[in-house]
């Protein structure tokens, strides 16, 4: 291929001469799909320059050091036999090299994909609202919580080498009974005590609203030991008086009086029974189990219950009762010694003893700073990119929630001041990939066409008159003004008002040709007159008969003469669509083979499982699903698991953090991400999908759930067989749940790969285009027809060589 080399120095383009590239048949391009994601394009070897652009790259290495910037661009002859652009790149001059005839230089393909790659992983704090711009505000309508205070028998003798306690109660007095556990969130719903004493007065819990609480009670007593009988009950006492209906018994604890016969090694040294054995129920211990006396209708035999005194004796009572309570209510546990008229006094051996009280708690609803993805990876970019290079973002709506998909800093929702949000480059990429299936690719540089700035005074919407004629008087620049409905910059004089198209120095601001606005010139124009605030706009190039309309210029004015650069992200099956097609005839030395580091027998996939310091999270699901594909050729495995979340219950933990200043662990560093939609001005939950089985009906992000995360990724999980089942052996989260009916746990299946694990390569003649390789490339070798994507391509251009060929198969007809 007839091929040109040209180096641009400070805007200045110079041809290289053939004789001035010593390894002019040697150097090789390659393009490179890495990780099924966009094509990246690359030298494999160094440039080695001599005679007068050997002169050229080291005056300028001398004068700038290695922070020099040239770039090399490669020309050559297209379809139509014109120059034609095939590659350019900037030259790296960490990497130069010269002798006394020989200066060699390697080239950066991407400068913006060497940046990325160096510092992708590295973590940048942005203040939120400052250094990451709010696009809204998340009103947080918080997650109800289930607070619960839990009392027990405290006061009494402690037994010995157990955990039992004996307690003693006197007629008229009520029992003690202590906190031994509480688990408050929210707060403010109910006061509760340490204790309740012994007292008339004495109470549990007192009501700070009107609420309905449920007492769950449980306790465990011993027959054999003590005396007496004690009967529980629950009260509520409202302006001191007992609320009748409300409560009442919850069980009683009973000491039955049984008198041991005898302990015994065997069964055959047991006594003869009798009825007055069976009557007072007297038992025997035969190598420590219990064995009763028990009547067969016509004689009494011993029998073994098969139970030590421990298991046989101690009996248990558990129930629950709800209680609706008015503000200000006192609820307090109330004891009585039944039995005999003359019993005073009651003790009992209480083994367990557990009365919780709990209730719902829902904290005071608030606004959370709400960011837009496309702001959070913009700003980690620039910070990445300093003020070498002007980047853009775009993201891809391909998927439907991307649009409504808001981020959160975890500072932000526990409402500190100059809250910061922490990320990495790595961190929102592998987000967008495990929840979207999105991957990203570097449009090339553009080189930037703006030249200076000028300063426009003023801003008008609609103009009157606009005199074409000079104006001659003394000119103000605050009085130059930019007229909105006609796109036209004019002076507009200080006493008639009136506007002129020309005055002195018109042409800084307006073209002679069509007196409209540069389109390689920044204008500083007037956003906030009364505050002194300006932004810069750039216009685009003149079209008669439309009125050119302002963009804001994105940058900083420093960086006016830097190139341009966006950064896509979309989603993988837009990079393997078949809407083109490219065949590459005269192909040979073909060879299919299976790349099996894509075969895999397990995924994870979802978000990491936190551990939460509440047994409200409980009910939590979007955390990490494993699941099976059922291959047996491999045992690797697939990991897709975001550090972004999505996780509820997360969100209302961090929220009750609110009020509290200092940051005291890893997750207040975390950024979280919301489904949203519009209400009013501000953003709420969108709820799009039926949450099953939740412990809350607030609950939401169902649309991001680890399921949903399979189902994004299916093209790529899928390439390694055209139906694959993944079957669910494991999950993080709360497995009961439904997302649109849909069990957690449920077995997905896939059968839409977006391509094969198959490689074919081959050599041909024939170099592909450039606008080629995205395309679907069909090859027909031996009678068989591959249809594929680039995955690599090798070419030298100025040597006449095979070109080397790599497809990502996607389909073979025979």
């Amino acid at each position: 291929m007839l091929i040109k080399y040209f180096i641009e120095i400070d805007d200045i383009k110079t041809e290289v001469p053939q004789y001035c590239v010593k390894n002019w048949d040697e150097i090789q391009c390659v393009f490179r799909r890495v990780d099924y994601s966009g094509i990246t394009r690359s030298f494999t070897s160094k440039f080695e320059f001599v005679g007068e652009t050997f002169q050229l790259l080291l005056n300028h290495y001398l004068r700038d050091g290695i922070n020099a910037i040239a770039r090399l661009c490669i020309m050559g002859i297209t379809d139509i036999w014109a120059w034609g652009e095939l590659f350019c790149c900037n030259l790296d001059f960490s990497t130069i090299v010269w002798t006394e005839n020989v200066l060699s230089i390697s080239c950066v393909d991407n400068s913006l994909a060497s940046m990325i790659k160096a510092n992708k992983n590295t973590k940048y704090e942005f203040v939120v609202g400052e250094d990451v711009q709010t696009d809204s505000f998340f009103h947080f309508e918080r997650i109800p919580m289930v607070e619960n205070v839990t009392y027990g028998f405290t006061q009494g003798e402690s037994i010995p080498n157990s955990a039992d306690l004996l307690v003693t109660q006197t007629a008229g007095n009520n029992i003690w009974v202590g906190n031994i556990g509480k688990e408050i969130s929210i707060g403010g719903h109910i006061n509760w005590r340490d204790d309740q004493t012994g007292d008339d007065d004495g109470y549990l819990l007192e009501a700070c609203r009107d609420i309905k609480i449920k007492l769950d009670y449980h306790f465990g007593y011993r027959e054999d030991i003590g005396s007496g009988m004690m009967k529980f009950y629950v009260k509520v006492r409202r302006n001191g008086s007992i609320v009748n209906g409300m409560g009442g018994a919850i069980g009683s604890a009973a000491c039955t009086r049984y008198r041991i016969e005898g302990s015994y090694m065997t069964p055959q040294e047991l006594p003869a029974p009798t009825s007055e054995d069976f009557s007072k129920g007297n038992y025997a211990l035969v190598d420590n189990v219990v064995w009763v006396v028990v009547y067969m209708g016509w004689h009494y035999v011993w029998r073994s219950t098969g139970k030590t005194p421990q298991e046989y004796f101690n009996k248990q009572v558990e129930g629950n009762v709800i209680l609706s309570l008015q503000n200000g209510d006192k609820v307090f546990i109330e004891s009585q010694i039944v039995g005999a008229a003359n019993s005073n006094t009651a003790t009992i051996r209480f083994t367990a003893s557990s009365f919780m009280f709990s209730w719902e708690a829902l904290g005071t609803s608030c606004d959370v700073d709400a960011i837009a993805p496309v702001s959070v990876i913009t700003s980690i970019l620039r910070r990445i990119v300093g003020n070498t290079l002007n980047v853009s973002v775009a993201i891809s709506n391909h998927d439907s929630r991307f649009s409504n998909t808001y981020l959160l800093a975890s500072e932000s929702v526990r409402g500190l001041e100059n809250a910061k949000l922490y990320s990495s480059f790595n961190d929102f990429a592998e987000w967008l990939e495990v929840v979207f299936g999105y991957t990203y690719y570097l449009e090339a540089p553009v080189k930037s066409k703006f030249k200076r700035i000028v300063t426009v005074g003023a801003w008008l919407t609609k103009p009157t008159t606009i005199y074409d004629t000079l104006y001659t008087g003394d000119v103000n620049p605050d009085r130059i003004t930019f007229v909105e409905s006609v796109g036209r910059i004019v002076y507009v004089t200080e006493n008639d008002h009136k506007m002129y198209a020309r005055w002195e120095g018109w042409e800084e601001y307006s073209s002679p040709e069509n007196m409209r606005p540069y389109s390689n010139c920044l204008y500083r124009m007037p956003v906030d007159p009364q505050n002194n605030i300006d932004a810069l706009y750039s216009f685009p190039e003149y079209e008669e008969g439309v009125v050119a309309s302002p963009v804001i210029y994105d940058f900083d004015e420093t960086s006016i003469k830097n190139d341009h650069q966006i950064v896509r992200f979309v989603h993988r099956s837009e990079l393997f669509e078949k809407s083109k097609m490219h065949k590459i005839d005269l192909c040979n030395d073909a060879t299919y083979t299976i790349d099996n580091a894509h075969i895999f027998s397990n995924i994870e996939i979802g978000y990491k499982k936190i551990i939460y310091n509440s047994i409200n999270g409980r009910g939590e699901f979007n955390f990490t699903n494993k699941y099976t594909t059922g291959c047996t050729v491999s045992d690797k495995s697939l990991k897709l698991i975001s550090k972004y979340r999505c996780d509820s219950y997360g969100i209302e933990f961090m929220a009750q953090k609110r009020g509290a200043e200092s940051t005291d662990n890893e997750s207040d560093t975390d950024v979280f991400f919301v489904l949203c939609k519009k209400q009013g001005i501000a953003l709420v939950p969108m709820r799009s999908v039926s949450i099953e089985n939740a412990f809350s009906d607030m609950l939401f992000n169902g649309e991001f759930s680890p399921i949903a995360c399979a189902r994004a990724n299916a093209g790529i999980i899928g390439m390694q067989s055209k139906g694959l089942s993944l079957e669910c052996t494991s999950s993080d989260g709360c497995s009961i749940i439904k997302i649109n009916g849909e069990n957690l746990d449920s077995t997905i299946h896939i059968n839409t790969p977006l391509i094969s694990c198959g490689i074919i390569e081959f050599t041909s003649s024939k170099a592909i285009d450039n606008r080629s390789l995205s395309d679907l490339i069909e090859v027909n070798i031996a009678g068989v027809t591959y249809r594929g994507y680039i995955q690599e391509v090798t070419i030298k251009y100025a040597k006449e060589e095979a070109v080397k060929y790599k497809l990502l198969v996607k389909e073979i007809v025979l």
